[in-house]
């Protein structure tokens, strides 16, 4: 089962909020924290807040972008625990 994930809006300002939802059916789920990155540089995480190991199933989380976020095209970041796969989603800050 692919685990997925899904940004929006696919716009937003610095500060305002996102929507992350993480779909992860796998034995083990995803990594509870996530990333925001810019090309191949993070420079913000958040967590999903979930219990256990691992994150399964439909998880989705409210995350507010940092007030001092550069414009551009970043993404959000997660790791598929049961495969160690890195799946993401764009989004751009403007």
């Amino acid at each position: 089962v692919a685990t997925s994930i899904d940004v929006s809006p696919s716009v937003v300002s610095a500060g305002e909020h996102v929507n992350i939802n993480v779909n992860s059916d796998g034995k083990w789920g995803v990594k509870p924290e996530f990333k925001i990155c810019r090309e191949k540089m993070c420079v913000a995480s958040g967590s999903s807040r979930c219990s256990g190991y691992g994150c399964k199933g439909n998880i989705n989380v409210e995350y507010r972008i940092p007030s001092d976020l550069a414009p551009g095209d970043y993404f959000v970041r997660a790791v598929d625990m049961d495969t160690g796969e890195h799946i993401t989603d764009d989004f751009e800050v403007e």
